[in-house]
């Protein structure tokens, strides 16, 4: 960064900072909000200076979002002085590392509340459903098997972003979970019934 009389012929002056992208364009520092991870930014792999400059961002895309994917665009990539000092310099940020945090953005919090709602009951029925009883049979075992690896992946979501590879087939073991346990349901009150 340049300051000082002696740059005021590229028509930076003393009050002003300014630097020569990567990309070779000469941009103005300005300042970058900022929430939580100040001493932590190396966190995760340099998560912690990710979510700390997306969690700001909440305030003006929670409600509508930004739109899906364009995360980029959204992200403060002229954070010149944050990006060099934790390794990031001559690189975009293209994802947040949290699928939670990229749904919040990128689509909003209305549909961060739906995504977790789904799952939310469908955890629950399968709890219910499930982890009372002390006899399985393979049907149930399926279901619980697809309950813990749905689980599995929101839990590696707060880490990882959702991808176009992987997406498709948590919610098609959600589905079918979903399927199971109405089957384990309905054959569990047959059951009863016939007692």
């Amino acid at each position: 960064a340049m300051q000082g009389e002696k740059y005021e012929e590229m028509g930076v002056n003393q009050t002003e900072y300014r630097i020569v992208t990567p990309f070779y364009k000469l941009d103005q520092l300005r300042h970058i909000d900022t929430f939580g991870f100040e001493n932590n930014l190396h966190f995760g792999s340099r998560r912690g200076y990710i979510w700390s400059r997306t969690l700001p961002l909440l305030k003006k895309h929670i409600v509508q979002g930004s739109g899906p994917n364009t995360f980029i665009y959204t992200f403060p990539n002229d954070d010149y002085v944050g990006l060099v000092n934790v390794g990031y310099g001559g690189s975009l940020v293209t994802k947040p590392h949290n699928m939670f945090l990229q749904t919040a953005i990128q689509t909003g919090g209305i549909s961060l509340l739906a995504f977790l709602a789904i799952f939310v009951i469908y955890l629950v029925e399968g709890f219910r459903l499930y982890f009372r009883k002390t006899e399985y049979h393979s049907s149930e075992i399926f279901g619980i098997g697809i309950l813990l690896g749905t689980f599995g992946y929101l839990v590696t979501g707060l880490a990882n972003d959702s991808t176009v590879c992987v997406a498709p087939v948590y919610w098609c073991l959600l589905g079918v979970g979903m399927a199971v346990n109405r089957y384990n349901r309905r054959k569990t009150q047959k059951k009863e019934a016939d007692k």
